[in-house]
């Protein structure tokens, strides 16, 4: 027996000024039609950068590498990406927690997931502060993976979108409180 939901579908609601420019702004963060997202993977170890890379195209990703975190914030510089998969430990003097640190700053529409051989429940918990979406401890399973990937690409979505709200309510209140000013 089906259950009907008691508020209406999302495609019910009245648009209301405002709203079309949240959804043109949606539009421009959604990835290319026939990709699923453009995903950076970083790791210091090249047979691990290409199975990440097999498992993400065979998923519809579109996929860039990088050996270390200077390659890294090179791609990142000349182009947008949705997710970057990133190693914790590669060569000396660069942390993919340096990654998290500045990427979130510097791209903060870019979603990270960690993945190491690292089972360090502390360096996890760093990472997630930090702004790690996810935490993939090497070897792992590639559903796991996929799963990680899909749930940070659902999360930086739903991150956009807020933010894109806030923008529309705060410049709404200010025109508002404009409007009574002068009344």
């Amino acid at each position: 027996m089906r259950v009907a939901s008691a508020l209406p579908r999302r495609e019910h609601f009245p648009l209301r000024p405002g709203m079309r420019e949240l959804r043109t702004r949606h539009v421009e963060t959604v990835p290319e039609k026939g990709s699923a997202g453009r995903v950076l993977i970083v790791d210091d170890h090249p047979p691990i950068r290409e199975l990440l890379r097999k498992l993400l195209e065979r998923r519809g990703f579109e996929c860039m590498v990088a050996g270390n975190a200077k390659e890294a914030e090179a791609l990142m510089e000349q182009q947008e990406f949705e997710l970057r998969l990133s190693d914790v430990n590669m060569p000396p003097g660069q942390s993919g927690i340096e990654v998290i640190r500045n990427g979130t700053a510097k791209y903060p529409n870019t979603a990270t997931i960690m993945v190491t051989a690292e089972d360090d429940p502390h360096m996890a918990d760093i990472a997630v502060t930090i702004g790690a979406y996810g935490y993939v401890i090497k070897p792992f399973k590639a559903n796991e993976l996929i799963i990680n990937v899909s749930n940070a690409m659902q999360r930086r979505r739903l991150e956009i979108e807020n933010r894109a709200h806030r923008q529309i309510l705060e410049r709404t209140v200010l025109e508002r409180t404009s409007e009574l000013r002068r009344a």
